[in-house]
């Protein structure tokens, strides 16, 4: 048995492959680069104060001008989140 397998080992022929290298160039996805505005801070400025609800000037916990900061900072928060969605919505770039 073992005469056989040395001779049917024996004809084996050896195979040379020939092989070669190539550049293949794969595109790959890069990150958005955000515009500078949404880069900055949101806002800069201070900030409204609570005033006690008893007070007879008080608008929703905040004085009228209060208010309508506080609804113009809830506003541009509000763009800024939407903007950052439609800009990740897009994907990075392939």
């Amino acid at each position: 048995m073992l005469c056989v397998l040395m001779l049917g080992c024996s004809g084996f022929k050896r195979q040379e492959i020939a092989c070669s290298t190539r550049m293949v160039y794969v595109s790959v996805p890069v990150d958005i680069t955000p515009p500078a505005e949404l880069l900055q801070p949101p806002y800069t400025g201070p900030l409204p104060k609570f005033i006690a609800p008893t007070d007879p000037t008080a608008i929703e916990a905040y004085d009228a001008s209060g208010a309508r900061l506080l609804r113009q900072l809830l506003l541009q928060l509000r763009g800024r989140d939407d903007a950052w969605r439609a800009l990740h919505k897009k994907g990075p770039i392939p």
